[in-house]
């Protein structure tokens, strides 16, 4: 019978921890990068701004924006110093059955509207933009 109570054991242990994780998962948002030079902005959102920023802010150093042409070639001119993180919006910690990329997807499209981080304004495309839109 010992073998069968630690199976148990850990059963409960495991689902101790998951419990424990979705308690204390990351915050989920929409962030955006500014171009202080510019005032350009490049807004998208992430299902874990801490890890985001960090990110981010290690590319940015480091001279590398993968994730964007033209902010990369800002960032070549001007350097990292001229770029700032920012939280635009928290999302509320989600129910079961929430759709998390859709949530997600949702609110930075509401920000893109609202913002308008396109051609002189920013960096993220309208085409991009448009297609998403679509989808939602």
């Amino acid at each position: 019978t010992a073998p069968r109570a630690l199976a148990v054991k850990k059963g409960d242990e495991r689902a101790e921890i998951k419990r424990k994780y979705k308690e204390n998962r990351p915050d989920m948002g929409v962030y955006q990068i500014k171009n202080k030079a510019t005032g350009k902005i490049f807004i998208d959102s992430t299902n874990n701004l801490d890890g985001t920023f960090k990110s981010k802010s290690f590319q940015l150093k480091m001279g590398k924006a993968v994730f964007n042409r033209e902010l990369q070639k800002d960032l070549n001119e001007l350097g990292a110093g001229s770029f700032e993180l920012s939280v635009l919006e928290i999302l509320p910690k989600l129910q079961v059955g929430d759709n998390v990329e859709r949530l997600l997807l949702a609110r930075k499209l509401h920000w893109q509207e609202k913002m308008q981080p396109f051609a002189e304004l920013g960096y993220n495309s309208q085409k991009r933009f448009q297609r998403e839109r679509e989808q939602l």
